[in-house]
């Protein structure tokens, strides 16, 4: 549940289709393609369980569509390409911060190699303290014998 993969996606919204399901092999023409573009910003934990609002990123920084409206289901952002960039996620990842150390939770957010995503961008509550792993291994050179619960346990050994 403390595993988070975010990842964006374009949203070509005025973009007509170049193939059809009418007739297969059929290609569709008709004028310039259009790129006007919407990227999303989706984000959950590994179960599914908790699904963070999209990030929706546009080029109007105040469209019209949004005149009369209170509040948004969704976080809305605004560039001149409407494309995620550096400043744009190092927000999004602060207001996600906040949030998880408000439920005082530690989050490791899984992300991809884009430009946008800088190195830097690594809150302390996205970094999960994970234990070292405990081996309770018995060397093969003593042969087979019973463990009782009373046995100490086989010292830890730390790699570097």
């Amino acid at each position: 549940d403390d595993i988070y993969n975010a990842d964006e996606t374009g949203i070509f919204f005025r973009l007509l289709p170049d193939k059809t399901l009418e007739l297969k092999n059929v290609d569709c023409h008709g004028g310039k393609k259009n790129k006007e573009r919407l990227t999303a910003m989706v984000c959950a934990n590994m179960s599914g369980t908790d699904k963070l609002p999209l990030l929706i990123i546009g080029k109007p920084s105040n469209p019209r569509c949004f005149k009369h409206v209170k509040s948004l289901p969704t976080e809305y952002d605004a560039n001149k390409k409407a494309w995620m960039t550096s400043d744009i996620f190092k927000e999004w990842v602060k207001k996600l911060d906040k949030k998880m150390r408000k439920k005082k939770r530690k989050i490791a957010l899984i992300i991809d190699n884009c430009p946008a995503h800088p190195k830097d961008t690594r809150p302390p509550s996205s970094r999960p303290s994970v234990p070292a792993p405990q081996h309770n291994l018995k060397d093969p050179a003593d042969g087979p014998r019973d463990h009782t619960e009373s046995e100490s346990p086989v010292p830890q050994t730390s790699s570097h």
